[in-house]
């Protein structure tokens, strides 16, 4: 602990239970910093098994566990700074599909190569993180919601339909409709300033949400994307 900011441990192990409980089962190394835990106290906690690894610098206590919102925290976190939530699970994250894990994120520059791997998993729970790397991802496609980086829903859209099945692009373009949050001229806009693009191809056989005509046609999108379906089936 800082001297200026000593407690109790009782004292320190409340104010950690409560940002665990507020954080979704997780806290970070930046909330630790701000609460005033030291990198000693936090070295001593992690070799006492007081404070669990979950992914590089975030971690729950004993009896807790990460849930859905928690993941995603910790998966952005460990990412870095240049690191957002993606695909589908910044999709999810909006409310315009169901998640599945692994947990994807986008980061910015270089390939991460920590572990000489994309795919990160959290050992003692299970779940696994997808990092994509791209050179362009301008601020404004980038949202914070529950205090995590997370890709709009139409830069989400855009990532997520170079491998996304027919039919779930279809429920997302749908979904965005109804709950309003996907906005057409933005995603228009968005696909008109990439040029070689898995996603822009996809999303190119999808017309009336492209030009922002869904309202009007919504009964052939939902023709289309249950035929989609059941062609996949």
């Amino acid at each position: 602990m800082d001297a200026r900011r000593r407690v109790s441990p009782a004292e320190l192990n409340r104010k950690l239970g409560q940002v665990v409980k507020s954080g979704h089962g997780v806290i970070t190394g930046d909330d630790l910093r701000e609460i005033g835990v030291s990198r000693q106290t936090i070295r001593r906690r992690k070799e006492s098994g007081l404070l669990i690894p979950v992914l590089r610098d975030v971690f729950t206590l004993p009896g807790c566990r990460p849930d859905e919102i928690g993941r995603r925290k910790a998966a952005v976190h460990a990412g870095g700074s240049s690191c957002c939530l993606s695909h589908r699970s910044a999709l999810a994250h909006h409310g315009l599909i169901y998640d599945q894990l692994p947990v994807h994120v986008l980061r910015t520059g270089g390939a991460d190569r920590r572990n000489g791997s994309a795919l990160k998993r959290s050992r003692d729970f299970g779940f696994s993180v997808l990092s994509h790397q791209t050179r362009n991802l301008p601020p404004d496609e980038i949202t914070i919601i529950e205090g995590i980086r997370v890709a709009t829903p139409e830069r989400a859209l855009l990532d997520f339909a170079a491998t996304g099945r027919g039919s779930d692009i279809g429920k997302v373009l749908t979904q965005g409709e109804r709950k309003g949050n996907l906005c057409w001229g933005r995603l228009e806009s968005i696909l008109e300033a990439v040029t070689e693009s898995e996603g822009r191809a996809s999303l190119a056989l999808w017309p009336w949400a492209a030009w922002g005509r869904l309202s009007e046609k919504r009964h052939e999108v939902d023709r289309l994307a249950a035929n989609t379906a059941a062609i996949e089936a």
